[in-house]
């Protein structure tokens, strides 16, 4: 009974969308359309369709060229500032002598938008990819490539930070000797760390839970 009415609600979605195409001219009796048309309501009716999966786009159009091209500008200035921001303020809680907690979650962040940075870098120096999957250019080859959805995540990486600081940072002291020549003991050294270890805190992050699950499971 659900799946007949959900196919029912389908179809019926689908009807209604074939019948604004119709209405307003977006498409000829051989069902052809202009992908690269100007008007934002053929754009929307476009993009409606894409997203309920009504249609398939074999290739990137221009308009998603545009509009990725705008978002990886919007990313990358983003984390710039960031990295700009969080490089004075790591250099000012060193000059300031603030507590090391503080200046390895700082230098963290630091980090993980340098990591954001170069990854959003190298995706982008592969190419494009659209909602659907659709790669540009050379879509022949398996690349990891900029994409709305990978943008999002790029924008809150930095926050990843901020855990994997106090993962090294309460680690380092609970887990290093005092008198071992690895442990921290400037401001400095702490700054290090935080950034060095927030480059890989994805990674870090990913092992852990690795470890944590493989312990469960032997228990």
């Amino acid at each position: 009974m659900n799946e007949g009415k959900q196919l029912s609600d389908s179809f019926k979605e689908l009807s209604e969308w074939l019948k604004q195409g119709e209405d307003n001219h977006y498409f000829d009796a051989e069902f052809k359309v202009d992908l690269n048309g100007n008007d934002p309501d053929f754009r929307r009716w476009l993009d409606q369709g894409r997203f309920n999966c009504f249609l398939k786009f074999q290739g990137v159009t221009a308009e998603d060229i545009i509009s990725l091209r705008a978002r990886f500008k919007f990313v990358i200035r983003t984390l710039a500032i960031l990295i700009g921001l969080f490089s004075l303020l790591t250099w000012v809680l060193i000059y300031a002598e603030a507590s090391p907690f503080w200046i390895v979650v700082i230098s963290g962040i630091l980090g993980s938008s340098t990591a954001a940075f170069v990854s959003t870098l190298d995706r982008w120096a592969n190419g494009i990819e659209d909602f659907h999957g659709n790669a540009y250019p050379d879509p022949s080859t398996r690349k990891q490539r900029f994409n709305e959805r990978f943008s999002n995540w790029l924008l809150y990486r930095p926050v990843l930070g901020i855990v994997a600081a106090a993962l090294i940072y309460f680690g380092a002291n609970a887990l290093i000797p005092n008198d071992s020549p690895w442990k921290p003991s400037t401001l400095e050294a702490f700054a290090f760390i935080g950034i060095v270890a927030e480059l890989f805190a994805k990674t870090l992050i990913e092992i852990l839970l690795d470890a944590f699950k493989s312990l469960l499971g032997r228990t």
